[in-house]
């Protein structure tokens, strides 16, 4: 097991550092205007119940629950939902504690879930699908383990229920439905009758069915059976097709960034080996040694490790080093729920949910692996906890050499010696491995993510500049795209300006909060391939022939000179000059067209 401390101490640890890690990311809440992402989820959320937008029905319920927060919510819409998705997550991760506490000290639990939240960070911190799907499927999990635990069904219901209606947070989501194993896994450990598992696992399938078709419900009474056949439809199609969210598509990523992590581990082999082998020998020395020199040489091994590894890892891309992360927690979690299956068979159920969880994450997202950042916490937890109470395992030792001692009496073997050693190997390899993850995702996470990096924006030290659009307020960024939003919220709040439809080119799907000008396509981001470039350029064609043309922004508040779409980009430009549109706004970070 790692080493401990006195439980008081230990009990202190946990409690303060509970509270700095739900606490801290409240200081970078303010910290950057992210114009696509953010920009899409408050800009769905805006114009989603009005029946201008084509409703998406992968993610109805997320965009439901948003449109009604972002009606209730003040001005300050970027800054309400950056604090509401920090509130979640701050819940979802008091909950992944509460699971592992009693099988991880706090010493190491606080620093695990540290790094696991950091990582998150690298992905845009406003209330969205993303933060709806991961934290109801925890939440369903922590549901279902303390209902199976207690034996207490009304639990294991609303876990049900909770998976069903997920699935409408996001289409993806679906695939939780093989929780639906866990309550035979239970059954398997011998806490249950097999008999009783599978009644546990109906009743859960049941409410799981009823969370479905209420969720199903909702979404046909707001939008119509039609829309929502249509919408079904129109995923369906895109699953199929070659555009980023294809089926084809997003195991064809999956399947490139596993290469290039199993191609990484190759190429550094030797130093991997160095690091095992230096470990052995260290474990060997280290048992020898009296206790408080022990420590101290353990800190060094520490330190030693994560240097090592972060020397190896420093120029991989974040892509690898959670392929890293997932190739050590899968096994692993396997492993432990076999063998803890008699002995822990909490623990070892809770290693089965996670076994779940990362055969479900990355599916469904053109994220591929990166989509693993969102549930670090839960899969680097399960790496510590599998390893920690390993000792246990020394009963299969204690039988091996009981068979030795029957069939050769001549040999004997000092079974507490090989106890104590086999004890000290499983402590030895926690901290290590521990050292290993810290190492490969230092500068991920704590340089990039916490020193520099800012989601959608610049370098944390950049963003310094305050703006006076409502929508935004409270918020900081750099003073380019400070003034830029500023700018264009000026001039395309007139009153001759109102009734025009707007279109965005430019990946800035949020300067449609900042106005009251819809959606000209039905969709707020016509760069992504949801907007096929033929229904593009035949609904404009056509409105040039209607004579009602939407107002044209041509937007660079990234200031990269890039496009998703060239050609979309390409015929918008030729557009405004055929159809002779006048400049009224104009900023290096955009342009803003009006039809004559």
């Amino acid at each position: 097991m790692l080493p401990t401390i006195n439980k008081k101490y230990n009990d202190i640890i946990l409690k303060v550092g509970l509270i700095i890690l739900l606490l801290w990311p409240v200081f970078f809440v303010t910290r950057g205007v992210d114009v696509h992402d953010a920009g899409y989820y408050l800009a769905n959320y805006k114009y989603y119940l009005s029946g201008e937008l084509n409703p998406n029905i992968s993610m109805a319920l997320s965009n439901i629950v948003g449109a009604l927060i972002y009606k209730i919510s003040p001005d300050a819409k970027l800054l309400t939902f950056r604090l509401l998705d920090w509130a979640l997550n701050a819940f979802t991760w008091y909950i992944v504690i509460k699971l592992f506490k009693n099988y991880i000290p706090a010493l190491w639990l606080i620093p695990m879930m540290f790094i696991g939240e950091a990582m998150i960070r690298r992905y845009p911190m406003t209330l969205s699908y993303n933060t709806f799907s991961f934290s109801f499927f925890i939440i369903a999990l922590y549901l279902l383990i303390k209902g199976l635990n207690e034996d207490n069904q009304k639990y294991i219901n609303i876990s049900g229920l909770v998976i069903g209606l997920n699935v409408f947070f996001r289409i993806p989501n679906a695939l939780q439905a093989i929780s639906v194993f866990l309550p035979l896994w239970y059954a398997f450990t011998g806490k249950n009758t097999i008999e009783k598992g599978f009644k546990q696992a109906l009743k859960f399938s049941l409410f799981g069915f009823i969370g479905l078709f209420l969720g199903f419900g909702i979404v046909v009474m707001l939008f119509g059976t039609n829309n929502v056949i249509a919408g079904l439809n129109a995923l369906f199609h895109l699953s199929k097709g070659d555009s980023s969210h294809g089926i084809t598509s997003m195991f064809d990523r999956i399947i490139s960034e596993s290469n290039q992590g199993i191609m990484f581990i190759l190429d550094h082999a030797k130093v991997y080996m160095a690091i095992i082998l230096s470990s052995v020998f260290f474990t060997v020395f280290v048992s020898k040694v009296k206790s408080k020199l022990k420590y101290i040489l353990y800190v060094f091994a520490c330190l030693g490790v994560i240097f090592a590894s972060w020397w190896v890892s420093r120029r991989i891309s974040q892509s690898i080093s959670v392929f890293i992360i997932t190739l050590i927690s899968f096994p692993l979690s396997i492993l432990g729920a076999i063998v803890y299956r008699k002995s822990k068979p909490l623990l070892s159920l809770i290693l089965a949910s996670n076994i779940i969880f990362m055969l479900t994450v990355p599916l469904g997202t053109d994220n591929g692996l990166m989509q693993f950042n969102c549930a670090l916490p839960y899969v680097a937890l399960s790496i510590v906890a599998a390893i920690n109470n390993l000792t246990f395992a020394c009963k299969y030792i204690n039988k091996a050499i009981e068979d030795i001692d029957n069939t050769n009496k001549k040999f004997k073997i000092n079974k507490t010696n090989i106890n104590v050693f086999f004890a000290h190997i499983i402590k030895t390899a926690a901290i290590l491995l521990l050292a290993v993850f810290i190492g490969i995702n230092l500068k991920a996470a704590i340089f990039d993510t916490l020193l520099k990096l800012s989601y959608g924006d610049h370098s944390y030290n950049a963003l310094t500049t305050s703006n006076n659009v409502p929508q935004l307020y409270g918020m900081k960024t750099v003073p380019v795209r400070a003034l830029g939003l500023e700018k264009y919220y000026n001039d395309i709040n007139k009153d001759e300006l109102k009734n025009y439809k707007l279109m965005v080119i430019g990946d800035a799907p949020i300067v449609y909060i900042l106005s009251d000008n819809k959606p000209f396509f039905g969709e707020v981001w016509a760069d992504l391939d949801v907007v096929s470039y033929e229904e593009y350029t035949t609904k404009l064609i056509q409105a040039a022939k209607d004579e009602n043309l939407p107002l044209i922004l041509i937007a660079d508040f990234k200031q990269i000179n890039k496009f998703l779409d060239r050609s979309k980009n390409k015929f918008a430009e030729e557009f405004v000059k055929n159809n002779n549109y006048t400049l009224i706004g104009e900023d290096i970070t955009f342009k803003l067209y009006k039809p004559n």
